[in-house]
């Protein structure tokens, strides 16, 4: 015999109290979807040069199934893997919604807050300092 279904209302997850509570709530939606399913990244720090972190993010992102728009940043390069470089995330006209920082550590900050004026409200940061490499177990150095 099958139990009978609970016919009891179920409480929701989060309940509004205030306009401004909903408000609040759509936002943190919208950017965790920025990140979960971005619509358009740059890579900052994407690189011609095989086996960079830079190369290797960009290549797997083009390559291997992402759907959105890819946008390679690094004022060294006119285009990596022939797709248009940008010098600065300033310069890219369209909308970002998530940035993959691949640089060195130094230079992080300048960047995250060039993505901060862009309106990127994500980013991932893969970047060690010189200092933590050294200090970094052996079988995680170069």
């Amino acid at each position: 015999m099958v139990p009978e279904a609970d016919s009891t209302p179920t409480t929701p997850v989060f309940k509004a109290k205030t306009l401004e509570d909903t408000r609040q709530r759509a936002r943190q939606s919208r950017a965790l979807k920025a990140l979960f399913e971005p619509g358009a990244i740059a890579v900052i720090g994407a690189s011609r040069r095989e086996g960079s972190v830079g190369h290797s993010v960009f290549r797997n992102l083009l390559m291997n199934g992402y759907t959105g728009t890819l946008y390679p940043v690094n004022p060294k390069q006119p285009s990596i893997m022939g797709v248009k470089c940008h010098q600065s995330v300033l310069e890219i006209a369209e909308p970002v919604d998530m940035a993959v920082v691949a640089i060195p550590a130094a230079g992080v900050g300048g960047v995250l807050g060039e993505c901060a004026r862009k309106g990127i409200h994500s980013a991932i940061v893969l970047s060690a300092s010189r200092r933590w490499a050294a200090r970094a177990p052996s079988w995680r150095r170069p």
